[in-house]
């Protein structure tokens, strides 16, 4: 790449694009909704991704601003180190895994397995609030518990709303995307 072309612009939607090719070439019914079927196409599941995830952007907002009030002084997640601290040669693969691997596996997990697994033996709250609550504990960190346990209870809410999985793997990797861009913007 040129010099003047800011590698921040283009890793996190190159990412993305992969995370999309990725769901594009599975088979329409191999993460199917509520009721066994698949009602969005692929660029219907994106564009509710998408949505989904700029209604939830000011709360999301709110709860991280009020837990980087409370928890000044803890550290940062690790994956935001290793994505600001990552050598050239490495951060594609970095990237790969934040943005494409781990939506997909943590979304197949916390909203495939323990959300529906939780949901039926106790409800649709209740089994929000657990999954969302292991959700945001896995992550081990104080600073951005809160916002991971808004993010994690949106996204079993536009599970629920639309019964296909697809779209919370999409919130995620946006997710991902958007913040790993806006990492290596600050840290570029």
């Amino acid at each position: 790449l040129p010099s003047y072309f800011p590698r921040f612009v283009l890793f996190p939607f190159f990412v993305t694009f992969l995370a999309m090719l990725v769901l594009m070439g599975l088979r329409p019914g191999a993460y199917p909704n509520l009721a066994g079927e698949a009602r969005l196409s692929f660029p219907g599941v994106c564009a509710e991704a998408a949505r989904g995830l700029l209604r939830l952007w000011p709360v999301l907002l709110a709860a991280f601003f009020l837990s980087s009030v409370v928890f000044a002084g803890f550290p940062k997640q690790r994956a935001v180190e290793q994505v600001a601290n990552a050598a050239p040669e490495q951060l594609f693969l970095l990237l790969v895994n934040v943005v494409l691997v781990a939506p997909l596996l943590e979304e197949i997990v916390f909203r495939g397995f323990f959300y529906r697994t939780l949901k039926g033996s106790l409800g649709m709250g209740p089994a929000m609030v657990a999954s969302s609550l292991l959700f945001a504990l896995v992550h081990k960190n104080a600073l951005v518990f809160a916002p991971l346990m808004v993010l994690a209870a949106a996204l079993v809410l536009a599970y629920e709303r639309t019964g296909d999985l697809r779209v919370p793997i999409m919130m995620h990797a946006f997710f991902n995307a958007f913040n790993c861009g806006a990492i290596l913007f600050l840290h570029g």
